[in-house]
Parts: structure tokens; sequence; C-alpha cells
């Protein structure tokens, strides 16, 4: 009886596991080179499903630049032996991916200093932490679905470090990183599918998957011109402020204090937002802040290289992530997904700020927008604290993406 049972339950993973991969019918490969006004680059955010009454999504991702950059697992036929499927599988994708499964691994040479030891020292625990996020795919439940995609640009960002002299042995990294974060963008994007996961949760993945893109193009592509990095701040121009800056447990003020979200007096009662004034709020904050709902939309020009459109895709992905909290703050508080929105940010910060690095009078606005959107993450979260829903260290961490926002912002308004 246990055996048959064990039978079953590895039927139910492998063929759980394979429809994470591409499957007919599922999702076509992108073309490797998308129309620049292509519309799949920048996929609206869809409406819940006409046929059903709860939060299930049809999910749309941006296309890839590197389409053959996949894993596309065998389906069950049924007649396999399910342990022996499932070994072969898994033998295909270490194949693929043999640096990230340990097949290739790190080795510390006798020429190396103790910078690049400590670099493969943190390389190996990153990478023994990707071996652990697996494990859910395998069946296990996913305690934290936005650490493996963290995890994954971390260990793009050591090995950027380690192997900065050495290109041609970056780009077989940063091919498996981008196998791997498909993976995992595709296996989240079911369980989102299916109810199981919030849609933000695939966004932020898909953000971390086209970052990785944009780091792989340009390994592959040195002749292009990069992107030109924000422009040097005039020091001079600084006025003193005010305030307490550093005071213990106090949150400290801000730069910008005409920079506020919307406020619509007496919303609050014993059963949360009144539908009215939720409404009522949502539109203000639309209004203050077009571009992050969408009201002010981005376009893919078609002058615009492959650089910018992945940083637009990214930039328009963390703007869907941005909308669905909003709608859903009303319902209560939800410590597990703060560091995901708050991350979202700060990811969005970044997009913009490469993109318009030298046109201010496009990034200020963006930025404007986001300190808005951290003031409203900041003040909720600190009521959450106060009223004892959050632990005190999620305050301290909207904190910090606040004035990350506002040196973002001050260093803009204040280019030579």
């Amino acid at each position: 009886m246990r055996t048959s049972a064990k039978r079953v339950l590895f039927a139910v993973l492998c063929v759980t596991f394979a429809t994470s991969g591409v499957r007919a019918g599922d999702e076509k490969k992108p073309d490797a080179t998308p129309k620049a006004d292509d519309a799949a680059w920048l996929p609206p955010l869809t409406a819940f499903r006409a046929d059903r009454h709860d939060s299930r999504r049809d999910i749309r991702v941006p296309p890839s630049m590197f389409p053959d950059l996949v894993f596309t697992p065998a389906e069950w036929d049924g007649k396999e032996d399910v342990e022996v499927f499932w070994k072969r599988r898994a033998a295909a994708f270490n194949e693929l991916c043999p640096r990230l499964l340990g097949k290739a691994v790190l080795k510390i040479e006798p020429t190396d200093d103790a910078l690049r030891k400590l670099l493969k020292a943190h390389t190996h625990q990153l990478i023994l932490e990707y071996q652990e996020h697996l494990k859910p795919i395998e069946g296990r439940p996913l305690s934290d679905a936005g650490r493996p995609g963290v995890n994954l640009l971390e260990i793009q960002s050591t090995l950027a470090e380690l192997l900065r002299e050495q290109p041609k042995e970056l780009v077989p990294w940063l091919e498996e990183l981008i196998v791997a974060a498909k993976q995992f963008e595709r296996f989240t994007r079911l369980r989102v599918e299916v109810g199981s996961l919030r849609p933000p949760e695939v966004m932020s993945m898909t953000r971390v998957r086209l970052q990785l893109e944009l780091v792989l193009w340009r390994a592959k592509n040195p002749q292009a011109e990069p992107s030109k990095t924000q422009p040097t701040t005039a020091r001079e121009k600084a006025v003193p402020a005010e305030g307490d800056w550093i005071a213990g447990t106090k949150v400290p003020p801000t730069l910008f204090p005409d920079i506020v979200p919307p406020v619509v007096a007496g919303v609050l009662g014993n059963s949360g937002w009144s539908s009215f004034a939720f409404a009522r709020r949502m539109a203000r904050y639309t209004d203050r802040c077009p571009r992050l709902f969408g009201v002010v939309a981005l376009k893919i020009e078609p002058t615009d290289d492959t650089a910018r459109k992945l940083l637009k895709a990214r930039l328009h992905q963390g703007t869907l992530q941005f909308q669905l909290p909003q709608w859903n703050q009303h319902s209560g508080p939800d410590p597990n997904s703060f560091v995901l929105d708050a991350n979202c940010l700060l990811d969005i910060q970044a997009a913009a700020t490469e993109l318009w690095a030298e046109q201010p009078k496009e990034l200020v606005p963006w930025l404007e927008e986001l300190l808005v959107a951290a003031k409203d993450q900041e003040q909720y979260t600190q009521r959450r604290v106060e009223a004892g829903a959050y632990k005190p260290q999620l305050l301290n961490y909207a904190t910090q993406t606040r004035l990350k926002i506002e040196m973002g912002l001050w260093k803009a308004k204040n280019a030579k």
C-alpha cells in the first residue's frame, strides 16, 4: 500500500514540475528579436477571469531576448516508472545547469588571494541556497517566494566581481542563471494562475529574469554603448536640512515635505476601509502617481535598443506589481508580502534611473511618484507596527526604502 501511494505521489510531482515548463498550447517561444513596437514587452495587468469568482489570474509575461535558454522537460507518458522518469528529468536539468547544481564546482586555486577566496566561498553558499530553493518545485511549499529571485541576483553580482577580468568565464554562469530564473518564473506563474500565490510574486521573478537578461546581453555585446550612468551631483547646491535625522527609534524627517501620499479623512472604521472612501483614495492616488498606475503609459520606441527594451519591460513589470497591493491594503496587514512590495519600489527606481540618467526632466517625475508611494508604505507600516500587526524592523525597512528614494530624487534634482 505504501509503495502504491509513493508511486502516485511521484506521478503528481512529475506532472506538476512538467507543467511548469513549456507545454503545447501554453506558451509560444518568442522571437529572438521581438519588434520594437511589440506590445508583448509591456503586457497589461490582466483582469480577473470572467468564469471565476476568486483571485485567480491568467498571467502574461514579456518575451525573452534569449528564447533558447530554457529547460523544456519531457512529459511523463504514464507508462515509464515514475522514479526512473524523475531521475532522467533531473539529469537533463543537471546537464543544462552544471555550475548551479554542483557538477562543475568552484575550486580554490593556489594563486587566489584572500578576496577571491571570500568571493568563491560566498558564491558557493549562494549556490547551496539555490539548490534548496529548487526543493519547493519538487513538491514542498514556498515559504518565501521572493527569496529565490534575490538569491539569483546575489549570485550574479558576486560572480561579476569574481570574474571581472574573465568575461568569457562569466557568460556561461549568466546563461545558467537565466535558465534558473525562467524555471522559477514558470513555477511561480503556474501557482499564481491556480490561486496558490499572489500575482506580485511572479512579477517580481519576471523583473529578476529581465535584469539577468540585460546583464547577459551586455556581456555578449561589449561593443554596444552602455547606458549612461547618472551624472555627478553638485554638492555645493546642498542646503542643510533641519530636523533630528538620527533620533533613536524615531522616524527621520524628509527632505521633501511637500511630496505626500493622498489622505482621505474618516475612511477607517471597525471594518477597515469603506468601499466609497477607498475608491476616493485610490482616485486621488492615481492622479498623484499617473506613471506608477499606468495612466501615463510606457512605450517601446522604434529607436529603443535591446537594453532599453529590457529596462522598460522591467520597469513596466514593477508598475504592475506596485498596483496590486494598493487594492489589498483595506483587507488588512500582510507582512509576508512586505519585502516584495518594498523591493519593487527600489527596483523601479533603479530601472528608471538607468533609463533616464541623462534626462532629469523625465526621471524626476518618476522619483517623485516613488517617494509618494514610499511615504505611503512607511505610514501604513507605522500604523501596523503601532497596532502590533507588524514587527518593528519592518518599519525600519520601510524608512530605509523611503530614504533611498529621497537620495535618488535629491541627486536627480541637483545634477550638473
